[in-house]
C-alpha cells in the first residue's frame, strides 16, 4: 500500500442511499489495512451544502437532522463513559474523546485530517450525501488533495427512487401498499425526482477532477457480492481475504414490496432516459428488457 503526503483520508464513498454504502462500511470496518470511523457518515465537506455549517452554537441549538442526531449520540456516549468509570472497566476500549472531538472540535481541514488519521492503515470516508456536492464544493475536495480515490456507488434509478418511496411514504409511517394512491405517489416521486442529480453527471463532475473514480453497481452486489467487493479491494489496493468477510449479509435492506404497474410508468416516464444513457455506459445492465425499454 502506498500512503499520500497527507494524512487523511485515501479514499471517499458517496452515495446515494440504498446503493450498497452501509454494506461497504461494514465490510471494511472488519479489513485489517483499512480504518474507519466509529460512525459511518462525517458529512464533513456536506458542511455549508447540504447540512448547516458547523460553529459550537450551531451544534448546540440547530434543529437540523444532522445536528439533532449528533448530540443524541454524544450524550448517549458521554453516559455510556460515566458508567465504564463508576464500574472501574479503565481499560475497556472507548470512542467517547473521539466522538468529543467530532462533535465539539472546530471543524477544518487540520480536524478532519485528524479524526480520520490512521498510519499506515488506509483511512475512508463513507458519506453518501457526497452525491449531492455542487461542482465548487467538489473542488475543495481536490484542492485539499488530488489523489483521494473516489468510490461512487449508483443503482437502477427506479429502483433508488422506489427504495426511497417505499421507506418514506410506508415504513416510516408504518402504511402497506393499498394505503398509498396514485396521485400521493406521484406527487411525492415528482418531488423526488426534482432534487435528483443523474449518475452521469455525478461521475463526470467527480472525474473531471480526479484520476481515481470507481464505479460499483448495486446490480452486481446482487449479483455476485464477493466479485463486487473484490474489485473495490482492487482499486483500493488492499487484500482481498479479510476476516470473516465473505459470511457478510446484505445491510439496511428495506422490505420487499412490489412496485405496482402504475407506479412503475410514472418513474418509466421520470427515469427512461437516464436508464437509457447508463446502459450504453454499462452493456451488461438489462434494465432495458426489465422495462421494456
Amino acid at each position: 500500500m502506498s500512503r499520500k503526503t497527507r494524512g487523511a483520508p485515501d479514499f471517499i464513498c458517496i452515495g446515494p442511499e440504498k446503493t450498497g454504502t452501509t454494506l461497504l462500511y461494514a465490510l471494511l470496518q472488519k479489513h485489517p489495512q483499512v480504518s474507519l470511523p466509529p460512525i459511518k457518515e462525517l458529512r464533513y465537506w456536506d458542511e455549508g451544502y447540504n447540512i448547516p455549517k458547523h460553529s459550537l452554537r450551531v451544534f448546540f441549538s440547530s434543529d437540523h437532522w444532522h445536528y439533532t442526531l449528533l448530540r443524541k449520540r454524544l450524550k448517549f456516549s458521554f453516559l455510556r463513559e460515566i458508567k465504564r468509570l463508576v464500574a472501574f472497566r479503565w481499560r475497556e476500549p472507548t470512542n467517547f474523546y473521539w466522538r468529543l472531538d467530532y462533535s465539539l472540535g472546530r471543524h477544518n481541514d487540520d480536524w478532519y485530517e485528524r479524526i480520520l488519521r490512521a498510519e499506515p492503515l488506509l483511512a475512508g470516508d463513507i458519506s453518501p450525501l457526497y452525491y449531492h456536492l455542487p461542482e465548487k464544493r467538489i473542488a475543495d475536495v481536490h484542492r485539499y488533495h488530488q489523489k483521494i480515490k473516489i468510490i461512487i456507488f449508483i443503482r437502477d434509478p427506479i429502483e433508488r427512487a422506489w427504495s426511497k418511496i417505499k421507506m418514506n411514504l410506508l415504513t416510516h409511517r408504518k402504511r402497506g401498499i393499498d394505503e398509498l394512491d396514485f396521485e400521493e405517489f406521484k406527487r411525492y416521486s415528482e418531488a423526488v425526482h426534482r432534487k435528483w442529480v443523474p449518475y452521469r453527471e455525478t461521475i463526470a463532475l467527480w472525474s473531471r477532477l480526479f484520476s481515481q473514480v470507481h464505479v460499483a453497481l448495486y446490480d452486481d452486489l446482487q449479483s455476485n457480492q464477493a466479485n463486487w467487493y473484490e474489485d473495490i479491494c482492487q482499486f483500493l489496493t488492499i487484500d482481498r481475504q479479510t476476516r470473516d468477510q465473505d459470511k457478510a449479509e446484505y445491510i439496511n435492506i428495506s422490505k420487499k414490496i412490489d412496485l405496482p404497474s402504475p407506479f412503475q410508468n410514472i418513474l418509466i416516464q421520470q427515469y427512461g432516459e437516464e436508464i437509457r444513457a447508463l446502459v450504453d455506459d454499462y452493456p451488461h445492465l438489462n434494465w432495458l428488457e426489465k422495462y421494456d425499454l
